[in-house]
């Protein structure tokens, strides 16, 4: 008959046997997990930079949509997508295929998307300067350098407006109460040259041939009012607003 003793340490033998059979196989088990989680973190990624490439990158598309659309993306064939505003305001869901748009340039169309020209070496919208831009929008060029944009009028809608290249040969634009007009340069009585408290609270700055100073400024009520200030009447070149008036200041 066996001991208590003996029985004890015959009982803790077993378990270091079978302890020491287990060891090898939980290492074995981990390993696995640890290769099953990087092979699958590896596809993840390998899959998901798949996609994110063939879904194409918005950058491939420019143009003054981004001005006016939000939402944007581009699927695997190059087609362009975006939520764009209307002139009403509301917005309207719109895309644009590659294929139609092969310069890669949109802007928005009463909340539809068409395709910009880049125009030729003349008449594109980098050569078209002036203070319109303070208060339009939705901006393109044609092939004929024809001047497009939403410009606001003076209530605070919006109006669709054009000026032909041939009509503007300063290729300066301006706008008036929501229609666009050409402004004339000269190297006398630029806008440079006027100073004053009036560009706090005016906007669609130019000046003539004559040096007339010419904006929109605002009046208390919130509402803008055109207003010129001739040269003449002001020798200071220094202009202020006077409720939607440009007056001269000593």
């Amino acid at each position: 008959m066996s001991t208590p003793q003996a029985f004890f340490s015959g009982l803790t033998a077993l378990i270091l046997v079978i302890s020491a059979a287990a060891t090898p196989l939980a290492a074995a088990a981990a390993s696995n997990n640890d290769q099953g989680q990087s092979q699958g973190k590896g596809l993840g990624q390998s899959q998901g930079q798949s996609q994110g490439q063939g879904a194409g990158q918005v950058g491939q598309w420019s143009g003054s949509f981004l001005d006016s659309c939000t939402d944007v993306t581009v699927d695997k064939h190059g087609k362009l997508k975006a939520t764009c505003r209307k002139e009403n305001g509301t917005y309207n869901r719109s895309n644009l295929q590659a294929k139609k748009c092969p310069s890669y340039r949109a802007v928005n169309r009463n909340g539809k998307l068409v395709c910009e020209t880049d125009g030729s070496s003349s008449g594109n919208i980098g050569q078209w300067g002036g203070s319109y831009r303070d208060s339009c929008r939705d901006i393109s060029t044609d092939a004929n350098g024809t001047l497009t944009a939403n410009c606001q009028g003076m209530d605070g809608n919006w109006r669709r407006s054009s000026l032909a290249l041939r009509n503007c040969t300063s290729q300066r634009a301006g706008n008036n109460n929501g229609t666009l007009v050409c402004e004339t340069g000269g190297t006398s009585g630029n806008i440079g040259q006027w100073s004053g408290s009036y560009r706090d609270s005016c906007r669609d700055i130019s000046t003539d041939a004559n040096g007339t100073l010419t904006a929109n400024c605002q009046k208390m009520d919130g509402n803008w009012r055109r207003s010129s200030l001739a040269l003449r009447n002001c020798t200071s070149q220094r202009a202020g607003n006077r409720d939607g008036t440009l007056f001269c200041e000593s």
